[in-house]
C-alpha cells in the first residue's frame, strides 16, 4: 500500500514538472515571437525613414537648396560701392 502511494506521488510531481516544462516552452514560444515582431516593425521603420529621406534629397527643391549652399561658399560678396 505504502509502495503504490509512493508510485503515485511520483507520478503526480513528474506529471507537475512536464505541466511547468511546457509552460516555460509556451512561454519562451511567446517571447521569440514578441522579439520577432518589434524586430520586423523596426525594420518597417528603418525601410520607412530611408525612403523619405531617399525621396526628400531626390526633391527638386532639396537640390537646389544643395547647390545654392555649395555655390554660396564659392562664390565672393560683390562689393557695395560701384566702383570697387
Amino acid at each position: 500500500m505504502r509502495r503504490a502511494e509512493i508510485l503515485s506521488q511520483q507520478q503526480m510531481r513528474q506529471a507537475e514538472l512536464d505541466a511547468q516544462q511546457a509552460l516555460r516552452e509556451a512561454e519562451l514560444a511567446a517571447q521569440h515571437e514578441q522579439i520577432k515582431l518589434e524586430s520586423e516593425k523596426k525594420l518597417e521603420l528603418v525601410q520607412d525613414h530611408l525612403r523619405m529621406q531617399s525621396e526628400n534629397t531626390d526633391s527638386p527643391a532639396a537640390q537646389m537648396k544643395r547647390y545654392g549652399d555649395a555655390l554660396s561658399g564659392a562664390l565672393g560678396c560683390m562689393p557695395t560701392e560701384p566702383t570697387d
